[in-house]
């Protein structure tokens, strides 16, 4: 009986990488072609009505209904759609025809009103912050714990004016025996010696800092170089946040997620998260790198066949371009949230948010409120409660799970101060 288990569960794992190498090749000749993963989305109002996508990118154009998934974690319908630059489309709800704010608008060469894709990135990605003073910074303290006592594959840093998390994929280790915490780790550690660099300008001139900062503080470019620099082998998710102005830029790749709260004194209420990035379920967007030669020393599997084939799928990961890239205001007392996934996995963003009015309220401090986060969310991991992964994959699979999802858990809570 064991062995018949056994090998069923070796078919299993077998086909999941398949579907995985296939999904990454697939996004590959997408980017080949000059198409980028938009995604697109319409809260579901007072009934759960089913929408639909229609556009001038289906054959035959504007004839072709593709119905938008349900996402009861985030309570709107969404699809996410491979399209290039000047692509039009509508959603229809109950025969009703509609576009949508969040994109811009043109007549269509059909006659009547549409959204199109602009800018093949998210909205506002490329918007230009009105000021470039140098006028915040983040204040924050951090806590990351692993699911596993003597190893953590996740990773962070913080600044002065940049933050950062990395989520080494638990299931390049199941595959190939090497662990990716040490690439994870080396890339938070360039990304964090690049933000040292610019911080050291600021504070030795500050007259010319403004220019430095403004040039340096690029999400993007630090993701970038510090992925360059990185040797170790492994694969891994990010999320990087950097202050320019009295603006906030984002760069996410993977399901590493952000949530910012604006506390005015009042009510704390969310005014913007963002959303993962996968290929597929439990499949995020990542970076990879091949393994080096020490890395290949600590694992027996190094002289298989196909741990050689599956080494190779290494080269082709996603890329930092693959990124979904934000720009948004942002105020002082903001309140920013990151984790990744072992913490939104197992914790609802109304309980994150609760957690943080509760916070405020008793006046507790940033290493309180990521401590208390990390404890809830390990708590939900080995419960039996709901959590919005029971409820995703029950919604993906048609199976039914129970409590939450064992995972490294890295918390990173900030507030924005002046300068």
């Amino acid at each position: 009986m064991n062995f018949y288990e056994s090998e069923d569960s070796q078919v299993q794992k077998a086909l999941e990488n398949f579907r995985k190498n296939l999904q990454i090749m697939h996004a590959a000749y997408q980017r080949h072609r000059g198409r980028c993963l938009v995604r697109i989305s319409s809260y579901k109002g007072a009934t759960l009505e089913q929408v639909y996508i229609m556009g001038s990118f289906t054959s035959p154009p504007w004839k072709v209904l593709i119905p938008l998934s349900y996402s009861i974690t985030y309570k709107e319908y969404f699809i996410e759609l491979w399209l290039s630059a000047e692509s039009e489309f509508l959603l229809v709800k109950k025969d009703i025809k509609f576009a949508l704010e969040a994109f811009p608008q043109r007549m269509s060469k059909l006659g009547f009103i549409a959204n199109y894709i602009k800018i093949i990135k998210p909205a506002n990605s490329n918007r230009k912050p009105s000021k470039c003073n140098i006028k915040y910074q983040f204040i924050s303290e951090g806590l990351s714990q692993g699911k596993e006592p003597d190893i953590n594959e996740d990773a962070f840093f913080c600044s002065k004016f940049a933050i950062g998390i990395a989520d080494g994929v638990g299931g390049v280790k199941r595959d190939f025996g090497i662990s990716s915490a040490a690439f994870s780790s080396e890339l938070m550690k360039n990304c964090k010696e690049i933000t040292d660099k610019i911080d050291a300008s600021f504070n030795a001139n500050f007259q010319t800092s403004n220019k430095v900062y403004l040039k340096g503080l690029n999400c993007e470019k630090i993701i970038t170089q510090a992925y360059q620099k990185t040797n170790c082998g492994g694969s891994s998710t990010f999320l990087l946040i950097s202050l320019l102005g009295n603006h906030l830029q984002i760069s996410n790749l993977g399901d590493c997620g952000l949530m910012l709260i604006r506390n005015n004194g009042k009510k704390p209420i969310v005014v913007f998260r963002t959303t993962a990035k996968q290929h597929s379920f439990n499949v995020p967007y990542q970076i990879s790198r091949k393994f080096t030669k020490l890395q290949l020393l600590t694992t027996s599997e190094n002289n298989s066949q196909s741990f050689y084939i599956k080494d190779h799928w290494l080269e082709y990961s996603d890329c930092v371009s693959d990124a979904d890239n934000y720009l948004i205001s942002v105020q002082k007392n903001d309140i920013i949230v990151m984790g990744t996934d072992g913490l939104w996995d197992n914790l609802f963003v109304d309980e994150i948010l609760e957690q943080v009015k509760v916070s405020c309220r008793d006046h507790m401090n940033l290493k309180e409120i990521s401590e208390n986060l990390v404890e809830m969310a390990r708590a939900r991991m080995n419960s039996e409660e709901n959590t919005p992964f029971s409820e995703e994959i029950s919604r993906k699979t048609g199976h039914s799970w129970v409590g939450g999802k064992r995972d490294d858990i890295t918390v990173v809570v900030s507030y924005v101060d002046d300068a």
